[in-house]
C-alpha cells in the first residue's frame, strides 16, 4: 500500500458521506464544497469538513474564518482549501471516486 492511501481513502469516504464534492488543481490545492447546508447544520458540518482536510497531509486549510465564513453560511454553502504536497495529489488522482473533479 503506497504511504498516503490510506489518508486519501478515509478523506475520500468522509467527504462523500457529506455529499461534498472534491477539486484539485493543477497547483495541487485541494477545495471541498458541500452544497445547501441549512444554518442550524452549518458549524456542524464545516466542523467535520475541516476534520476530513485534516486526514491528508499538507499545509494549513484556509476559508473558514472572517469574511468567507460569514458570506458562505449566507450562501448556505461550505468550501475549506489546503494546498498538499505532489505525492498527496498524486494519490488523490489515482483514487479518484465520483466526487472529485480536476480543475
Amino acid at each position: 500500500m503506497r504511504k498516503h492511501t490510506e489518508c486519501v481513502v478515509k478523506f475520500f469516504s468522509e467527504v462523500t458521506a457529506l455529499n461534498g464534492k472534491v477539486f484539485l488543481s493543477r497547483s495541487n490545492v485541494v477545495k471541498v464544497r458541500v452544497s445547501s447546508v441549512s444554518d442550524e447544520q452549518y458549524d456542524d458540518v464545516l466542523f467535520k469538513v475541516q476534520m476530513a482536510m485534516y486526514v491528508i497531509p499538507g499545509e494549513h486549510s484556509w476559508g473558514t474564518d472572517g469574511i468567507g465564513y460569514l458570506a458562505n453560511k449566507a450562501g448556505n454553502f461550505i468550501e475549506v482549501n489546503k494546498v498538499v504536497t505532489k505525492r498527496v495529489a498524486e494519490e488523490i488522482r489515482k483514487n479518484a471516486t465520483n466526487c472529485l473533479c480536476i480543475a
